[in-house]
């Protein structure tokens, strides 16, 4: 399956901590992640929403995914996040 760009937010359970939620974001090495903001996430995974959702409902209070076109952006964010996503590019159009 061809990975894809996910937006997700997290609001975590009170048991968890900022560390544990950005362990659990990397769903057993399957997808490259930024976090962006508290509990919000730019994810590069092969796996299915519902793959991710289930991954991450353990943690959550509430939990929002959605599949986004990084190819039809714009705006202003720091330095550090659009190397994140040029170095996802050039990962995935070198194979």
């Amino acid at each position: 399956m061809e990975k894809k760009f996910l937006h997700i937010y997290i609001q975590a359970r009170w048991a968890f901590t900022q560390k544990m939620i950005d362990e659990a974001m990397m769903m057993n090495n399957k997808c490259d992640w930024y976090r962006y903001a508290e509990g919000v996430y730019l994810v590069h995974t092969n796996l299915t929403i519902n793959e991710c959702y289930m991954n991450l409902q353990p943690f959550g209070n509430s939990i929002f995914i959605a599949e986004l076109n990084i190819d039809n952006i714009k705006g202003w964010m720091p330095n550090d996040f659009g190397d994140f996503i040029n170095t996802v590019k050039r990962k995935q159009k070198n194979g």
